[in-house]
């Protein structure tokens, strides 16, 4: 048996975790704990679960608290007011600031 290298763990995480599917975590998690196993037995003699991508995070990360003024005024210009969508936007965004606002009183 010819011995695994990190390009073999790479090239497998790829072909077997899609992006958008939910067992990739599980999959990479499992992966890397038989790297270990394997290393601590002796069964390979290169440490290979660092060669474990990561999974990428679901989602945007937690949403700030608040945003101060200069950064309100430039997410406000950027909304092109002479299309419906710009429009819609800019009121959105206004609203959000409003009810971001009111909330921390």
């Amino acid at each position: 048996m010819s011995e695994v290298t990190a390009a073999d763990v790479t090239a497998f995480v790829v072909a077997e975790c899609a992006p958008a599917r939910p067992s990739a975590k599980k999959t990479v998690t499992a992966l890397g704990s038989l790297l270990r196993y394997l290393h601590l037995a002796g069964l390979t003699a290169v440490p290979l679960a660092a060669a474990v991508p990561r999974v990428a995070r679901r989602g945007p990360g937690p949403a700030p608290h608040h945003i101060e003024g200069p950064q309100v005024a430039r997410l406000l210009s950027a909304c092109d007011q002479h299309t419906e969508e710009g429009r819609r936007d800019f009121a959105i965004m206004v609203l959000l600031h409003a009810l971001g606002c009111a909330r921390g009183r």
